[in-house]
């Protein structure tokens, strides 16, 4: 301890439970690198961890210490030392009004302050009987309240990286798990894989998968995202064709459990930008189907979700198509995993890691199982593929192929004479300013070629309007040779 004060210049004394009170109202508790916990989050101490505690506190059988960062003095080093990610770190806490930060013994501060606000749940014992504070005589509270009874240490030169090292290295008597281990870091993909598992994402895993919001602040469903952006910078290649060919992405293996998340994190400070882009727009898709269904009553394993994860990735990406009907595509993917699931159940053991859906669901992180279930469920989609477009759930994306080129939209304007359908006057000038755009009579949806004889030119906003409706024909070049031949034999 010795060490760390002289490193951190750090102030420590004793202070009163009041006094603990009293900053325990102006301590930020980062959620970016460290746990939710205290009195009412459920990945601290429980209730019969708080009142244990305050029961051995006012006894004197327990000592422990409560370590925070000075935020006006941090900021202050961080400026003298040009540390940026501090100094905009600091200057944050400092505009949210809070003047410290936790780094070690939020529990404890919680503890006494739910004791001294009079928590309906939280008392100590005496001769086997429970007492809150209002059950003691006033000079008792007094000096409860006031005696010098908790070790307090505030650090004044700190940075934030060394914050979240440090925050790891003191917090041994509630032991992290694994993914609060791993995201107790200050990285960009740390800091990517919390925000987009949180905000709106958030109410996607209470609705889909997890009961309790203390699961949450497990960060459970943050290891799940940890889960998705490994196997998305891999590409979701397996062993066997060679592991992921992009750079820093951890092991050539593509399991993403264990040692192999712990290694994703150490080698990467950040993602690659198609991960991000990719993972945000399957979380877009899959919070849509979230809010159009509700929430469950009936809760995915974590296995059915991060499939779904997969269908979305197989039918946005690699099929090239758009889910126009959330709940329709909803409903269609529950009722192949349930059947799957059924299937998989009547499997022989002997024969479950090459045939069972279920077995394959259960350990999903590992390559050989994820990689089968894709391969089933791309199988599957691609069967259904014809319903699901004919019904409206899905639609085939429009690519480069489908956007007229520059030549074409001039060879239009001629075409059409320089008007509309609706004798609109087309200014050549206004081609070039990109008020008017080259648009399929027969649309895409509707199996329309991007050639000229299926191309229009016509103003941006009737475009929008038209959408992905399909038009009669209107220009003579849209019209069959023979009609064409009429025309101009007639003009």
């Amino acid at each position: 301890m010795a060490q760390m004060i002289d490193k951190y210049d750090a102030r420590e004394e004793k202070k009163s439970l009041s006094m603990v009170q009293k900053n325990y109202k102006k301590t930020k508790l980062d959620g970016n690198f460290q746990r939710h916990g205290g009195v009412d989050n459920g990945s601290g101490w429980t209730i019969k961890n708080s009142n244990a505690y305050l029961s051995s506190l006012l006894d004197g059988t327990t000592f422990n210490t409560i370590i925070v960062a000075h935020a006006g003095d941090c900021l202050k080093f961080a400026e003298e030392v040009g540390d940026e990610d501090s100094i905009g770190y600091f200057k944050n806490i400092l505009s949210e009004g809070f003047e410290f930060v936790s780094i070690d013994g939020n529990n404890t501060s919680s503890t006494v302050d739910a004791f001294l606000e009079g928590h309906k749940d939280i008392f100590i014992r005496r001769n086997g009987r429970k007492k809150k504070l209002v059950n003691f005589t006033e000079d008792e509270q007094e000096e409860i309240k006031y005696s010098e009874k908790i070790r307090f240490i505030t650090l004044r030169k700190i940075g934030i990286e060394d914050m979240c090292n440090l925050f790891r290295a003191l917090n041994t008597s509630t032991k992290l798990n694994n993914q609060e281990w791993r995201q107790a870091r200050w990285s960009p993909l740390s800091q990517y894989i919390r925000d987009i598992s949180n905000g709106d994402n958030r109410e996607m895993f209470k609705n889909l998968i997890f009961n309790k919001e203390s699961d949450l602040d497990k960060r459970f469903h943050e290891e799940m995202t940890a889960q998705l952006a490994l196997k998305i910078e891999k590409d979701f290649r397996t062993a066997k064709d060679g592991g992921s060919k992009k750079k820093g992405s951890g092991s050539n293996m593509s399991d993403v459990y264990g040692r192999h998340l712990d290694q994703f994190y150490e080698e990467n400070h950040s993602l690659e930008d198609d991960t991000r882009k990719r993972l945000s727009e399957i979380f877009k898709i899959t919070s849509d189907m979230a809010r159009a269904v509700g929430p469950q009553k009936h809760k995915f394993v974590k296995g059915s979700l991060h499939m779904l994860w997969n269908v979305i990735e197989i039918a946005n990406y690699r099929l090239s198509l758009k889910i126009d009907d959330c709940e329709a595509f909803y409903e269609w993917f529950i009722k192949k995993n349930d059947r799957f699931a059924q299937l998989g159940g009547n499997v022989p053991e002997q024969d479950r890691d090459e045939s069972s859906y279920s077995f394959w669901r259960r350990y999903y992180s590992a390559t050989n199982a994820y990689d089968k279930m894709r391969t089933l469920f791309r199988s599957a989609l691609i069967e259904d593929l014809e319903d699901l477009v004919n019904d409206g759930t899905l639609t085939h994306k429009r690519t480069k192929r489908d956007n007229f080129t520059w030549e074409q939209k001039l060879e239009l304007f001629h075409k059409q004479n320089g008007r509309t359908r609706k004798n609109q006057k087309i200014r050549y000038l206004d081609i070039y300013l990109g008020k008017y755009e080259a648009d399929h009579v027969v649309s895409v949806k509707d199996g329309g070629k991007t050639e000229i004889t299926n191309g229009e030119l016509m103003l941006k906003e009737d475009n929008r309007k038209k959408g992905s409706h399909s038009n009669e024909p209107h220009f003579p070049h849209q019209m069959p040779e023979e009609q064409q031949l009429e025309i101009a034999i007639n003009e």
